[in-house]
């Protein structure tokens, strides 16, 4: 009993630290990507500069990072096949081989940063998760101690500190890499995340990353109502877009040609709507303040593309932040064509939005639970929850519905129909 208490105090004081290094990380990372901003285009705030900014230059830095990211994500890939991503940090979570390479994601994370770093439409934030897992996985691997504990540990302490979201972590850590059942990487998930959000709030000058609202009930409640249907079907096109790329003929037969395009739209899209730029977090801030049509377009349509187009050249980077501003785009889009047809909405736009990306994030990601606090805690307003959460699971159950239609749609081919008849 002693030395079992022993090696599970030894486990807490690793996963402390591995919380702080996960955090500290995070917080560079953020720190890394506005100060580059305002070296670049003279403003930290990326979409902010980006009005401003020199064309030609926008065109040539998106375009070299886009390039450079896609050079060593594809090397990357086929030097550490199989160990890369998300997905392996889970393999290596559950103890399943071959274990999450630490050495691989730091070069990828390399590549997602040097994507991100000039401003390209693209998410950050899956660089610092997996790097927390990979992190967690080699001091298992050194240390002989609970791997799943240790992985754990590290994503949540990354998800925390880049989403101000402890409880949005703790969500995500257990399904995205599946360790529900196993109590003690839950309990050192929660452990690591409360205290990487500490940590974060007390000497990382964290905070709530949006604004809150101080809308009715009532209004809220119509509001979340009207959000559902637009919110839903962004979220749902950029996922289909993303898979339709992914596995498009055309441009498995011409890799060039698809890539160059890839580039030229992502890089367009950028300079036409400067709110296109960056991960959307920026983007949101700024039409929380309020939004025309113009900003809603560039969130909804534009973001949406360019996201879609910079993956699609193969440079490494996330879509979760992407996944909030695309959805969001769709209900500000809706509330203003409301407005503009004469229909008098209650409350703020930005009340609805708020509900409109957590059914993105449930959507999107696949996690109503996480979607249901994360955009919440992001808010710094748990009052939220009930609304985020209601629409959440209407939602994810609305996307297993669709599957399942779907999936009969396409099975239920007549028997007389061969490939030959094709």
């Amino acid at each position: 009993m002693m030395r079992r208490a022993g090696r599970e105090a030894i486990t807490l004081v690793v996963v402390l630290a591995l919380a702080s290094v996960a955090a500290e990380f995070a917080h560079l990372v953020r720190e890394l990507i506005h100060g580059s901003a305002e070296f670049f285009y003279g403003d930290e705030n990326v979409t902010e500069a980006m009005k401003s900014a020199d064309k030609a230059s926008i065109v040539v830095l998106v375009t070299a990072g886009i390039l450079t990211a896609r050079f060593l994500n594809t090397r990357v890939q086929s030097w550490r096949p199989r160990r890369l991503g998300i997905d392996a940090v889970a393999r290596s979570a559950q103890g399943v081989d071959p274990g999450v390479s630490l050495r691989g994601t730091l070069v990828r994370t390399t590549a997602t940063l040097v994507a991100c770093v000039p401003g390209t439409s693209l998410g950050r934030e899956s660089a610092i998760l997996e790097a927390g897992g990979a992190l967690g996985g080699w001091v298992s691997r050194r240390t002989g101690l609970h791997a799943a504990a240790l992985i754990s540990a590290g994503v949540a302490a990354g998800f925390t500190t880049a989403y101000h979201s402890p409880l949005g972590a703790i969500a995500y850590v257990g399904g995205h890499l599946g360790v529900w059942r196993n109590r003690r990487a839950v309990v050192y998930t929660a452990v690591s995340a409360l205290f990487a959000n500490w940590l974060s709030v007390t000497h990382l000058g964290g905070h709530p990353i949006f604004p809150g609202t101080h809308d009715s009930v009532a209004s809220l409640a119509v509001l979340g109502l009207i959000a559902l249907v637009p919110a839903f079907v962004g979220a749902r096109a950029f996922v289909q877009l993303r898979d339709h790329l992914a596995v498009w003929r055309f441009g498995k037969e011409h890799p060039r040609l698809v890539l160059v395009a890839s580039v030229a739209v992502s890089v367009a899209i950028v300079v036409v709507a400067p709110l296109s730029a960056g991960n959307g977090m920026e983007a949101l801030r700024h039409v929380a303040l309020g939004g025309s049509v113009a900003a809603a377009a560039a969130l909804g349509i534009g973001k949406l593309l360019a996201v879609s187009a910079t993956l699609n050249a193969r440079a490494s980077g996330g879509v979760v932040a992407p996944t909030l501003a695309v959805t969001a785009g769709w209900v500000l889009m809706t509330y203003v064509g409301l407005e503009k047809l004469g229909v008098n909405l209650p409350g703020t736009h930005w009340g609805g939005m708020i509900i409109g990306m957590s059914v993105g994030a449930a959507v999107g990601l696949h996690s109503p639970l996480m979607a249901s606090v994360m955009v919440a805690e992001m808010c710094g307003q748990m009052g939220m929850v009930p609304f985020t959460a209601a629409a959440a699971f209407l939602a994810h159950r609305a996307v297993h519905r669709l599957d399942r239609w779907d999936e009969a749609r396409k099975l239920h081919v007549p028997a007389a129909i061969h490939a030959e008849d094709e």
